[in-house]
């Protein structure tokens, strides 16, 4: 019984980390170095996947199993980490580093001496034991370091931050209780790989409903949580990004390119160029996508369930039925009427 609730939970995570990469790969646009680390983390989830899927139908293989563990602990410490200093910092790559070229010179060692693969490495080897549980301990600490720093560096309190503050409160629990159950199981020996895979699903399933901003901004919490490019032609990214997301400008019914220009101080011509450039549309589009976004979520909230279409559509700043229908369509595809079916149902 154990064993088959091991089997389908690792094939629940393949599947869930397959479907992370494809969303990663589509929708994530900057950072590029945050984007290699955050596809990374579900590659090794598959693979470890595959290697409980192997461990039910053959047996265990401690290179599918140990090293992938080891290596996601490593980039899990390096994401937090960039979210803070918007960088790889140099202290927390070196000791994921080394963290894992240990583990890897214990597998290789043990290689060399033909102890079969199938033998989990910490019942061979006392000394990585130790070895591990003082890196497990240092890493835990670690976490809690980074999430003490960047809980108080969040101050605004608008909607835009707190939904960030939540998801990334989230994310460091179970990060937290990842690294407890890892200590449980290296060190401990106590068999708990069910309860282990399940926090690696939620890990990955918070990794794919991240805040759509995170797609697309250089996230930079340390001194203050700001969101930052470089400024582009006279824009301040930070300024652009505090109207248009944390104000929702967008949601403004008469929004338009005129009256964004003057809250700015830029000139049409400008805006265009940093639209294009840094989302990849016209401005016009850039508030019509995300004003489609809001009509969504204000759907999936049990709040609204009695609004008429209008009513919401109103909320999300369009101003009739029909300019909502054109840019559902264009943005998320179907329907409002075919979406809040598939919802009710």
């Amino acid at each position: 019984m154990y064993l088959h609730a091991l089997n389908y939970l690792s094939f629940s995570l393949v599947i869930l980390s397959l479907m992370l990469i494809i969303d990663v790969i589509t929708n994530f646009k900057k950072p590029r170095s945050l984007k290699i680390v955050l596809l990374l983390i579900p590659v090794f989830f598959i693979i470890r996947g595959f290697g409980y899927l192997y461990l039910f139908h053959f047996e265990y293989n401690r290179w599918l199993i140990e090293m992938p563990l080891s290596i996601n602990a490593a980039l899990s410490l390096i994401f937090i980490s960039y979210l803070y200093y918007n960088k790889f910092h140099w202290f927390y790559v070196a000791f994921s580093i080394l963290f894992v070229l240990i583990g890897t010179g214990f597998q290789i060692h043990y290689y060399y001496k033909q102890i079969e693969p199938n033998i989990p490495l910490i019942e061979v080897s006392n000394e990585l034991k130790y070895i591990k549980g003082i890196f497990s301990i240092f890493a835990f600490f670690l976490f809690l370091q980074l999430f003490y720093k960047i809980i108080l560096s969040f101050k605004p309190n608008n909607k835009f931050t707190i939904n960030f503050k939540k998801w990334l409160i989230l994310l460091f629990a179970v990060f937290i209780v990842n690294f407890s159950m890892l200590f449980l199981y290296q060190i401990l020996k106590v068999k708990i790989e069910v309860i282990i895979v399940i926090i690696n699903i939620i890990i990955v399933s918070l990794l794919f409903y991240r805040p759509r901003f995170f797609n697309i901004l250089n996230l930079k919490i340390v001194n203050n949580i700001s969101f930052e490019k470089k400024n582009i032609k006279g824009v301040s990214e930070q300024l652009f990004n505090t109207v248009f997301f944390a104000e929702q400008y967008f949601l403004i019914n008469e929004a338009n390119v005129g009256q964004f220009c003057n809250k700015l101080n830029i000139n049409p011509e400008i805006l265009k160029d940093y639209t294009n450039t840094n989302y990849q549309m016209t401005f016009i589009d850039l508030i019509n996508k995300n004003r489609v976004e809001y009509f969504v979520n204000l759907i999936k909230s049990e709040k609204y369930n009695n609004y008429t279409i209008e009513a919401l559509s109103k909320l999300a700043g369009f101003g009739s039925r029909i300019h909502l229908y054109n840019n559902f369509k264009k943005f998320h595809g179907g329907t409002p009427s075919d979406l809040i079916k598939i919802i009710k149902s």
